[in-house]
C-alpha cells in the first residue's frame, strides 16, 4: 500500500492522501496486539482478576541455566536481524518466538516462560545491532536508531565510514553506555514491577478507558494524524475477528513490517536484472546460494507438513 518508491506509483490509495505512505507500523501493530485485548477482555462477563500481593521477582541464577541455550540463541537471532537496515527490534522478537519453539517443540502460548526470554533476549541484543548499520553507513536499523541518528545530527556528528576518525572514541562510547543501560534496565524493571501489578490490579472499567487513551495517543503521534487511529482501532477490528477464528495474527503483523522492504528489494532487482536471462542472474554466486538456501528451507518446511 503507497507509493512505489522507484517509479512512484501509487498502489491501493484509493485516492486517499493518508495512504500514500502506507499503514502505519505503529498504528497496526498497537491494533493488533493492545486495542484487540481491550476489546475481547469487555467481551468476558467475568472480568480478570490479578493478584494484588506479588511474591519474588527477580530471577533465580538456575533459571538462567535452565533457558541458556535461548538466551545464546535469541542473542544472536536479535543481533543478525539488528543488523538488516530498517528490520527492527519487533521482528527480531517475533522471529526468535518462532525459532525458538520450533527448538524447543514446545507451544509458548500456553504460558512458558521460555517464550519470553526468546522473544525479550532477542529485542535486547537487536540495539545493538541495530546500531551497526546507522553508526557506520548512516542507514537506521530502526526508528529509535534514527531518532538517535537525528539526535547526533544534530550535535554536529555526523554518522558513516569516518565517525571513528571524525569523532575518535564515540563508538566505545556508545556501545559503553549500552552496556551500562542494559544493567539500568534490568533494576529499574525489577523495582517498578509490583508497583505495576498494584496499578493493573485496578477494576477494568477504570483501567481500560487509561490504557486505549495511551493507545490513541501512541498511534496519533508517529504522524499526527487521526487517520492512524482508525487504522489502529480498524486492526484491533480485524485482529479480533481472526483470533476468533483461529488465524494467527503474528504472521500479519510480520508481513506488515517486511512487506514494505520486501517490495522495495524486488522492484530494485527487476530494475537491476531487466534484460538478462535466467543463467546470466544464476551465475553470481551469492545470490544463487541465497536463492538455494531460500528454496530449501520453503520445502524443508513443506515437507515437514506433509
Amino acid at each position: 500500500i503507497g507509493r512505489e518508491e522507484i517509479y512512484g506509483y501509487e498502489r491501493f490509495t484509493f485516492g486517499s492522501m493518508h495512504l500514500l505512505l502506507g499503514l502505519s507500523l505503529v498504528a497496526s501493530v498497537i491494533g493488533t496486539f493492545g486495542i484487540v485485548e481491550i476489546i475481547d477482555s469487555l467481551s468476558e462477563p467475568i472480568p480478570y482478576r490479578l493478584p494484588e500481593k506479588v511474591g519474588k521477582i527477580a530471577p533465580l541464577p538456575k533459571e538462567f541455566f535452565r533457558y541458556w541455550r535461548s538466551i545464546v540463541r535469541s542473542n544472536i537471532v536479535g543481533l543478525l536481524i539488528g543488523i538488516l537496515p530498517a528490520a527492527g527490534a519487533t521482528m527480531s522478537a517475533f522471529v526468535s518466538y518462532g525459532m525458538g519453539e520450533r527448538a524447543t517443540r514446545k507451544k509458548f502460548s500456553d504460558g512458558d516462560l521460555e517464550g519470553i526470554v526468546c522473544s525479550e533476549v532477542a529485542g535486547n541484543s537487536n540495539i545493538g545491532g541495530a546500531l551497526l548499520p546507522t553508526l557506520l553507513i548512516g542507514i537506521p536499523g530502526s526508528a529509535g536508531t534514527a531518532m538517535f541518528m537525528a539526535a547526533l545530527n544534530l550535535h554536529g556528528v555526523i554518522v558513516g565510514p569516518m565517525i571513528e576518525r571524525e569523532q575518535p572514541g564515540i563508538l566505545y562510547f556508545i556501545y559503553g553506555c549500552l552496556f551500562i543501560a542494559n544493567f539500568a534496565m534490568y533494576f529499574i524493571g525489577l523495582a517498578i514491577i509490583k508497583p505495576t501489578v498494584r496499578l493493573f490490579s485496578l477494576p477494568r472499567e477504570i483501567l481500560f478507558p487509561i490504557i486505549t487513551l495511551i493507545c490513541v495517543t501512541g498511534a496519533y503521534l508517529e504522524n499526527s494524524d487521526m487517520f492512524d487511529v482508525y487504522v489502529m482501532f480498524g486492526f484491533g477490528i480485524l485482529a479480533l475477528i481472526m483470533r476468533k477464528t483461529g488465524f494467527p495474527v503474528a504472521p500479519m503483523v510480520l508481513g506488515i513490517i517486511l512487506g514494505d522492504m520486501l517490495d522495495g528489494n524486488l522492484r530494485r532487482a527487476m530494475v537491476t536484472f531487466e534484460g538478462m536471462t535466467i543463467w546470466q542472474i544464476l551465475s553470481r554466486p551469492i545470490g544463487t546460494a541465497l536463492i538455494i538456501i531460500l528454496l530449501f528451507t520453503f520445502i524443508r518446511a513443506l515437507y515437514k507438513k506433509k
